[in-house]
């Protein structure tokens, strides 16, 4: 969002997030939209998924420990305790639930959306930008195989060059080039959030966990 109402709507700052809203479970679409808008400092991020990852760890007294001396982490604690009712139980639940949001679940409606934006940029696993492609032959096939699971990390903000719709050709700006993909390759099969195989998703084996769209573009 600091990227794209920086360079891309400097004057309007009217950027917009965009997600599935279906992977909010029963939060709030406020409560999600905090969490989701946070600033992390990569720093900060690193070493709490680092924490989260220990599945042998005291997990909420590692993260109150590093919130001691990191005060990225201490204002995050404090969000989730808010939105937790300062119930600590509740925490590492939010902690493990905003983890799985690095997991690809766009939608089709969602990708139309964003290609009908002046300027769009896209959060991807970067792994599914890999494979021959041209605008005549795109990656078409879902880069992670329909295995019943969830799988996939988006690491990686590319921007999303055009959209043709009826030859199902997506073409992105990314390390210096163009690559050309399919929505079978950007949105993949859909999985449950327990893993299995369920056309009402939320996650899927696609590319795409989220999307920023500039309304306007007034960069000079």
């Amino acid at each position: 969002m600091y990227g794209c109402n920086t360079i891309l709507d400097p004057l309007n700052k009217g950027c917009s997030f965009v997600s599935n809203l279906d992977v909010r479970g029963d939060l709030s679409v406020e409560d999600y939209m905090s969490m989701q808008m946070f600033p992390y400092e990569a720093e900060a991020k690193f070493k709490l998924d680092q924490v989260l990852e220990d599945t042998n760890a005291d997990v909420l007294g590692k993260i109150q420990t590093l919130a001691q001396t990191n005060s990225n982490i201490r204002k995050l604690l404090n969000l989730y305790m808010r939105i937790a009712q300062n119930d600590p139980t509740k925490v590492l639940g939010l902690a493990a639930q905003a983890k799985s949001w690095d997991i690809p679940s766009f939608t089709e409606d969602l990708l139309r959306s964003a290609c009908k934006a002046p300027a769009t940029i896209l959060t991807v696993d970067a792994n599914t930008l890999f494979g021959e492609n041209s605008p005549e032959s795109p990656m078409s096939r879902p880069y992670y195989p329909a295995a019943g699971m969830k799988v996939g990390k988006c690491n990686h903000a590319v921007f999303l060059a055009s959209c043709d719709e009826d030859k199902d050709v997506y073409k992105i700006w990314t390390w210096g080039a163009f690559r050309y993909l399919s929505r079978g390759r950007l949105l993949g099969n859909p999985v449950s959030s327990s893993g299995d195989p369920n056309p009402a998703g939320p996650f899927n084996t696609g590319a795409i966990c989220s999307a920023v769209t500039a309304r306007e573009l007034t960069f000079v």
